[in-house]
């Protein structure tokens, strides 16, 4: 008898009855599977929830006046406005920080660059003949000389028959120049003059200055200055006199400054790039924890990139030298600072910064013999220069054109070498072909006369402006028009308006509970959540509020931003805004910090970490693990109950065919013993 306890073997109509069976049984099954899948689903609502309040919340910061980035802004715009209407005069761009109103611009003049070329050449790509070595874009020596205010030190002395001593304070020796005469007075330090000794009489008034003369003040204080009037500057107490610690009681005086000397760095390290010829001033200031720190800015202001640690250059400020010594910038400029800082101050281009005049020693062109005007001019386009000193050379008409980078008088084309005389570009120490000299451009705003080395980028014309002068500028007029500009203002509204009714939208859609045509119901994903609920009829509220102790806004809807239905909100009125922001902007930034930081502080307690979505998402899983076990307690179970009945109907569906066959034999029997009757 074949093995009938086989499942393969059951019938289709006992595994029928076992899969109803299970079927029947799985009922708690389905419903905990549903349930897992309707936390799934809530799960992943959340965590898009969470995305869109954590936006709405930036956007809420961004408003508030004292975040990094806010964007609720005075915003300005400008327009230029050319006396012919055919001429492109100039281009610009405006900050928040300029003043709105109309800037009259005449009388340009642009800046050019420094053009000088050879003698005409025979040939131009066959060899010259000529040899030897020259110097482009610098001065073959570098050199830096600093450049005084005009006093080179100060001493002391007896104080004079009849005369009241100094007082213990800080002095400035203020200079100017009349005529071409160099002049100077002192200031103490709250800048008032000070009666010191004028030829054989007392007097508070400026004075001639005497190249190399050491002038007594009479009342305990003798006053130095250098020979070389080259070097005098203009100077004021508050911008760039030399100023002097007097001592009265121990009789000292002792000059104020960080940086005693400059001089030359012996290379210029690998992959740097010298500094260009031209002034640069060295900027001194205390930091919070009374650490001096100083660093390098050009004749601009300009903050330059200079050595700060091995292989580490850097336009930041950056620790003097303790007990000082010399700092080297590494690109061809060291600067030696005082030992003692307490006699350092803090300085600015405009406000007391040393400074020094740089040489820089430009690119060393090696000419042999077989090289043509083609390999000499290729040679100057690729050495390397000082910043600011890179010359560019063009052969036009059998003639080597050598042009300087950039405009400006301050940017000459220095040169030396034999070859460049053979050449008809030098004379001597003079240019035998200088095809147009550098200079600076010249034009007039408001009737002020404006004077700089570039035509472009300028940002120190008209406050909160950059400034472009475009190419045929040469004798044009403009009108540049400066005025209120809400628009970046409103766009980050916008964007908060968009995010909150987003968000709203959102939540009310997930929140929802809708009846339908057969009495059931569909339920949102996270209908029954009452504390969401309430987030959005609190958000709201903030939008509709009256705040009486608040400035001249006292709520959103007198700015015209107001409730649009139950949930959102819009611009209702945009005249309102409009005009509120332009004639009333610190008034609206009050009115939004008050308001933004409500929403902010709202938001984060839902948004932020381990805030209250975190809280639900983290108990949703939590939920959804533990569904997760009594499924598969429930598979295990279902899977044991279906093998147990399997094994019954086995047995059974065996005992039935045991009866059928033995059925079957009697039935044969019971056939045979007829034939016998």
């Amino acid at each position: 008898m074949a093995d009938t306890t086989s499942t393969t073997t059951l019938s289709s109509t006992y595994t029928s009855l076992i899969n109803y069976q299970i079927q029947l049984e799985s009922k708690p099954l389905t419903r905990l599977e549903d349930q897992k899948t309707q936390l799934e689903t809530q799960r992943a609502v959340y965590a898009d929830l969470k995305i869109k309040l954590e936006a709405l919340r930036a956007s809420a910061k961004a408003l508030l006046s004292t975040d990094p980035f806010y964007s609720l802004k005075e915003g300005k715009s400008v327009s230029i406005t050319p006396g012919d209407t055919d001429k492109t005069v100039a281009s610009a761009s405006v900050s928040s920080s300029a003043v709105a109103g109309s800037y009259s611009l005449s009388n340009i003049v642009l800046a050019k660059n420094h053009k000088v070329r050879s003698d005409v050449q025979e040939y131009t790509d066959q060899d010259l003949s000529m040899s030897g070595t020259f110097y482009i874009g610098g001065a073959a020596t570098r050199s830096a000389s600093q450049n005084i205010t005009g006093v080179s030190s100060f001493g002391t002395d007896a104080v004079e028959g009849g005369q009241t001593a100094l007082s213990t304070d800080t002095y400035y020796v203020e200079m100017r120049k009349s005529g071409e005469t160099w002049q100077f007075r002192m200031v103490d330090s709250s800048g008032n003059a000070v009666s010191i000794k004028n030829g054989e009489s007392y007097s508070s008034d400026w004075q001639a200055v005497s190249a190399g003369t050491t002038y007594s003040t009479g009342r305990g204080m003798t006053i130095d200055f250098g020979s070389d009037t080259s070097k005098y500057v203009a100077s004021t107490k508050g911008s760039g006199a030399a100023a002097v610690k007097y001592d009265a009681d121990n009789t000292t005086a002792t000059m104020q400054k960080a940086v005693e000397s400059f001089s030359t760095g012996t290379t210029i390290e690998t992959g740097q790039q010298e500094l260009g010829s031209g002034n640069y001033y060295v900027e001194t200031r205390q930091n919070t924890s009374g650490e001096w720190q100083f660093r390098l800015v050009d004749s601009e202001g300009n903050a330059v990139k200079t050595k700060i640690a091995e292989d580490t250059y850097s336009s930041n400020w950056q620790s003097i030298p303790t007990g000082g010594g010399t700092y080297d910038t590494g690109r061809g400029l060291t600067i030696s600072f005082g030992s003692d800082s307490s006699q350092y101050v803090a300085a600015t281009k405009a406000t007391g910064a040393t400074s020094v005049s740089y040489a820089a020693k430009g690119a060393e062109i090696e000419v042999t013999s077989d090289m043509s005007l083609v390999d000499i001019a290729d040679a100057i386009n690729n050495a390397t220069y000082g910043s600011g000193n890179e010359v560019t050379a063009t052969i036009i008409n059998k003639q080597l054109i050598i042009s300087a980078d950039n405009t400006g008088s301050t940017h000459s084309i220095v040169a030396s070498g034999s070859v460049l005389e053979d050449l008809g570009i030098l004379s001597g120490s003079s240019y035998k072909n200088e095809m147009q000299t550098a200079s600076d451009a010249s034009f007039t705003v408001e009737g002020m006369t404006v004077t700089r080395s570039k035509n472009t980028g300028l940002t120190d014309v008209i406050a909160g402006v950059t400034l472009n002068l475009a190419s045929d500028a040469e004798g044009q007029t403009a009108t540049i028009n400066i005025k209120a500009d809400s628009s970046a203002s409103r766009t980050a509204i916008n964007s908060f308006i968009s995010g909150f009714n987003a968000l709203q939208t959102y939540l009310t859609s997930k929140l929802s509970v809708t009846k339908n045509a057969d009495e059931t119901y569909t339920r949102g994903a996270l209908s029954g959540d009452t504390s969401l609920s309430s987030l959005r009829y609190s958000l709201l509220s903030m939008f509709t509020k009256y705040d009486a102790t608040g400035g001249l806004y006292k709520s959103m809807t007198e700015l015209g931003i107001t409730a649009i239905d139950s949930t959102t909100i819009g611009v209702t009125d945009e005249t309102k805004l409009t005009e509120a922001l332009a004639s009333h902007y610190s008034e609206v930034t009050d009115l939004f910090d008050r308001v933004m930081s409500n929403v902010n502080t709202t938001l984060s307690k839902y948004s932020g970490t381990k805030a209250y979505v975190d809280q639900m998402i983290s108990s949703n899983e939590d939920q959804s693990e533990n569904v997760s076990d009594q499924i598969d307690t429930w598979n295990t179970r279902l899977e044991q109950r279906k093998a147990y009945l399997t094994k019954q109907y086995v047995e059974v569906q065996a005992q039935m065919t045991l009866l059928s066959y033995q059925q079957q034999t009697n039935s044969s029997w019971i056939s045979s013993l007829s034939i016998y009757s």
